[in-house]
């Protein structure tokens, strides 16, 4: 099977998988809202971002250097030994980290939440971190060897424990909080079990020290960079909260939700099934043809998703949230060029990790965090809530321009640069003119709004939607008609950007010019 095939293949397994998670998370909002309310939320947050502080001391994870550690091993047996290695020298970092969390549960509970009578939710959080995060490493074997299946089946395995866990804890026992976290420490340690289990299966028990050595070599320099970034990011918001108001840090966080879609539905996926194949082929005589075509398409993918969220995140706002949350769409679109960026800069950055000059990705990490804090001053100053979205993106290009040069240097990609240039222009151009125009003077509209729409109202009025909250979802539908046709066909036009892709794949190219070609030599 071709690289694009067998990368394509396993990228879409891996995104069911993730698109079936937020799908499911979404169908339980109203059960934590509702059972949890506002504080429960607070405290999740809380809790989410002290793990992330965690993660951050473990350099971000060490799947990539997994990955590159396991192709340079000749030896079939000692490639084994690598991901077994880091996997328990990452539950071992995890059990101090968390044993210290633990100790300090009663003072910790007290500087984040104002009382210490939540330690045992921070204790439940601790310990989740340690299987969730040895889990995750353990799992490496599973994309290196490209099973995706068996990784999709785990994690839908954990999703599906989830959701009756916290039903049970929730919802029939009421436990509240500290159901939510009991659920989630079970559903990690299970997660553990399963992915230890395929490792030790498939590896067995090997602790090797040299390894280990290379591992905690490689690793260690983006500890600084991991931490300067986790703060930097955390800085924005306390500047928010510090120069506008508390109410402009949750319009801050609900612009950043949705462009995150992007990274966790195509861009993880995508480099989940491609970041092991190109270690694989990086010194084969074509691999910096590959891997550069390869970065074309991923583009291609963020760009095509990414513009159908800038033109239709306007009306999803106007649909689904209170009008102080309307302008939050300008955030987003700025976070969505963010985040596409972010990916070109995964692509472009191959050569640090891969030649495992760590030490100067850290550079670049702490360095472009310091300016961050000094343009996160000066851009929230100018222009209030929207300097927080400049900064992340003005640090973005810094980032990518220098790692990339970096990068590049060390390992050179064969960039596809008039198709690149094709691809960003045609995204552009389509983003502005959909953007600009004005649907609500659309004739060919008028049937959505008025006939096809109130007849889908009229057909869920039979349905439990119908007397769900005395028919709020019904009512919300015909309040909102035309929003919600404005942005189908927003999102429908926006979609035509995919009609670039026989310029951009040259396999879907041939395959259009052969089936033209046929019905003339018939004639």
């Amino acid at each position: 099977m071709s690289d694009d095939r067998s990368t394509f293949k396993h990228a879409a397994v891996y995104s069911a998988a993730a698109m079936l998670s937020r799908i499911i998370g979404f169908l339980l909002l109203p059960l934590y809202a509702h059972e949890l309310q506002a504080i429960g939320y607070g405290i999740i947050a809380l809790i989410d971002t002290a793990m992330n502080f965690m993660l951050s001391l473990l350099g971000q994870g060490i799947r990539g250097g997994l990955v590159r550690f396991y192709h340079e091993e000749p030896d079939p047996e000692a490639k084994k030994r690598v991901v077994v290695t880091g996997s328990l020298l990452v539950g071992a970092a995890s059990v101090v980290m968390s044993g210290l969390t633990m100790l300090l549960s009663k003072p910790l509970s007290s500087l984040l939440f104002g009382e210490p009578t939540y330690w045992a939710v921070v204790c439940l959080g601790a310990g989740a971190f340690i299987f969730s995060i040895t889990a995750e490493t353990a799992s490496t074997l599973l994309i290196i060897q490209r099973r995706s299946f068996q990784f999709s089946m785990v994690s839908l395995l954990q999703l599906t424990a989830g959701l009756l866990f916290n039903v049970l804890f929730i919802i029939v026992l009421r436990m509240g909080i500290i159901g939510f976290f009991l659920a989630s420490i079970i559903t990690a340690a299970m997660a553990f079990l399963a992915y230890g289990w395929l490792l030790v299966r498939s590896c067995g028990w090997g602790f090797d020290r040299e390894v280990a050595r290379k591992i905690i070599a490689f690793q260690t320099p983006l500890v600084p960079g991991a931490l300067a970034s986790f703060a930097s990011r955390q800085v924005e918001r306390v500047l928010v909260r510090a120069i506008q108001a508390i109410e402009s840090v949750g319009v801050l966080e609900m612009g950043y939700k949705f462009p995150v879609l992007l990274t966790l539905l195509i861009q993880q996926p995508f480099m989940r099934s491609w970041d092991t194949r190109r270690v694989e082929i990086a010194e084969e005589p074509d691999g910096p043809q590959r891997i550069g075509r390869m970065f074309t398409y991923g583009l291609f993918l963020m760009l095509a998703a990414g513009l159908v969220m800038a033109v239709c995140i306007r009306d999803l706002l106007m649909i689904l949230t209170p009008p102080e949350f309307w302008e939050a769409h300008r955030i987003a679109k700025i976070e969505i060029v963010t985040v596409i960026l972010q990916s070109c800069m995964y692509h472009l950055i191959f050569g640090i990790f891969y030649h495992k000059k760590t030490g100067q990705w850290a550079k670049v990490r702490g360095v472009t965090s310091a300016v961050k804090v000094g343009m996160s001053v000066l851009f929230i100053s100018l222009w209030g809530l929207y300097g927080a979205a400049y900064s992340a993106c003005a640090t973005m290009i810094i980032t990518m321009i220098w790692g990339g040069r970096i990068g590049m240097g060390l390992y050179r990609l064969d960039i596809e640069k008039a198709k690149v240039t094709a691809m960003v222009v045609t995204a552009v151009v389509l983003y502005v003119l959909l953007d600009r125009a004005d649907m609500a003077s659309w004739a060919a509209l008028d049937a959505a709004r008025d006939v096809w729409l109130p007849g889908l109202a009229n057909a869920l009025q039979s349905t439990f939607l119908g007397t769900w909250k005395d028919g709020k979802a019904v009512t919300m539908l015909l309040e909102r008609k035309d929003l919600i046709v404005d942005m189908a066909a927003r999102g429908l036009l926006a979609s035509s950007f995919v009609l670039l892709l026989p310029a951009v794949h040259d396999p879907t190219r041939r395959k259009a010019v052969g089936k033209l070609r046929r019905p003339t030599a018939a004639a």
